[in-house]
């Protein structure tokens, strides 16, 4: 076991969102950044590392064949995808990236040894992407007749908490729209977002819609918005 005790450093880069996960011409900007990589050293004593005010500094297409050429000449390609993207700047979507993490040990006295390189979700650019999100629940509804029903599901599918959305038959609008309050989820003790479900339901036939995902947020995550 003896990396556990070996000193590390951790280096965070931008890659495309495509699952070959080549290097990204978009550059890592904060505290710890150079050539658009972000490296820190990891704390021995609690094995823990954060970037501190990290940012993308988004680079305009005349500049990606540059910018390529910048993370080729310091050899940074943790999946060894290599750099011929850099002649084909259409095939690189400007406006999506993901963040890739990994572990360097120290030998030598140099962070030279990797490890296994992790990759997060899709990161996309909000300026590119629309805020509004229309879902259609149904086509058609009956203002005396309807309710709107969130609900939680265990690992088996079974609903392990339900609760009706707040509203009056005068806030559906037209058989099409309605206007209404999210019921307080069952516990405000949660630090990580919840993932429920919400569906209109009929109570004169027991129908309901296609459900879709809702997520509940931690108070402080509110606060900090």
């Amino acid at each position: 076991m003896p990396n556990i005790f070996r000193k590390r450093s951790i280096s965070a880069l931008p890659l495309g969102k495509l699952i070959c996960y080549r290097v990204h011409p978009h550059n890592l900007v904060g505290k710890d950044c150079k050539n658009g990589v972000c490296t820190v050293v990891i704390a021995p004593e609690t094995m823990r590392a954060q970037f501190q005010n990290l940012g993308i500094q988004c680079v305009k297409k005349r500049d990606i064949e540059s910018s390529l050429r910048q993370r080729e000449n310091i050899k940074v390609d943790p999946f060894r995808q290599g750099y011929s993207h850099r002649s084909q700047p259409t095939s690189i979507d400007l406006n999506a990236v993901r963040l890739c993490f990994q572990t360097y040990l120290e030998e030598d006295g140099k962070f030279i040894i990797p490890l296994r390189a992790v990759v997060s979700d899709v990161i996309y650019d909000k300026k590119a992407m629309a805020d509004l999100c229309i879902v259609q629940l149904c086509s058609c509804v009956a203002k005396e007749d309807v309710e709107i029903h969130f609900y939680e599901e265990d690992l088996q599918g079974n609903r392990v908490w339900q609760a009706k959305a707040d509203f009056q038959p005068s806030q559906v609008h037209k058989q099409t729209a309605i206007s209404f309050k999210v019921p307080p989820y069952r516990t405000l003790d949660v630090s990580e977002p919840v993932r429920v479900y919400v569906q209109l339901y009929r109570p004169s036939d027991r129908l309901t819609s296609e459900p879709r995902p809702f997520e509940y947020l931690p108070l402080d995550s509110a606060r900090t918005q």
